[in-house]
């Protein structure tokens, strides 16, 4: 495989009111065995704004456990407090992680230094490297080039984590698909829209559980992709 990271869905019980811990541990493990090099937790397809802090700490530390330190694992502690932010870089330091990965807060009207001093207080406090992205394009030039003075900060590629509305977001899909079952050219095509009308981990989840992994529900108020819309594309993956 390819050195590119692969983003985790969060495999949550049936009836979606847990993270499902034995669901998860297969994932990792799946991951590792498959030649992952990277893992990226509590993205946007790991349905991190809909989950607690105590459930975003528990992903961490089960996919860290099962790991096993073979893979660096990158964590996504955006949140919309500085403080929570914060708790959840330094939790990923003590487990193991390899960096934060953090936005400027990407709701609501804030001013320059409100994002710069959010952003500084992570990358300088949060006890592990700090990996910046910008999806929703909010942070200016001035800004960005303020922040490349920080040594515990990185730029991402927008392209290299997750799918947060870039051009290449089916690639987060296709690129944890594809340690189950590597799609085709056409399957790829086929995620672009559905990724960017349903959004990533509903469209992942479904297509896990098609190719044999139990992915479990999505959290509200998310819905699963209708069949009707999956068969479209499974018939493209079958």
């Amino acid at each position: 495989m390819a050195d590119f990271i692969v983003p985790l869905v969060t495999p949550l019980t049936d009836d979606a009111r847990a993270v499902s811990e034995v669901r998860l541990a297969r994932l990792v493990r799946k991951c590792v065995e498959e030649g992952a090099t990277k893992l990226y937790l509590l993205g946007d397809i790991g349905e991190f704004n809909a989950l607690s802090t105590s459930e975003r700490k528990l992903v961490v530390e089960i996919s860290v456990r099962e790991s096993q330190g073979r893979i660096p694992i990158y964590v996504n502690v955006t949140s919309f407090s500085t403080s929570k932010s914060l708790d959840l870089a330094q939790h990923a330091a003590r487990h193991g992680a390899r960096s934060a990965v953090i936005s400027s807060p990407f709701y609501g009207p804030y001013t320059q230094e409100e994002r710069l001093n959010h952003l500084r207080m992570i990358a300088g406090y949060g006890n592990l490297k700090a990996t910046l992205i910008d999806p929703c394009n909010n942070l200016s030039d001035e800004e960005k080039e303020e922040l490349m003075n920080l040594p515990s900060l990185t730029f991402a590629d927008s392209t290299s984590f997750d799918e947060w509305w870039t051009e290449d977001s089916e690639c987060s899909v296709a690129h944890l698909v594809s340690l189950f079952a590597p799609p085709d050219a056409e399957l790829k095509a086929s995620l672009v829209p559905l990724v960017f009308e349903y959004g990533s981990a509903p469209v992942a989840k479904c297509l896990l559980e098609k190719f044999g992994f139990e992915a479990g529900s999505l959290r509200s108020p998310k819905l699963p992709v209708s069949h009707a819309t999956l068969n479209q594309l499974f018939d493209h993956a079958a």
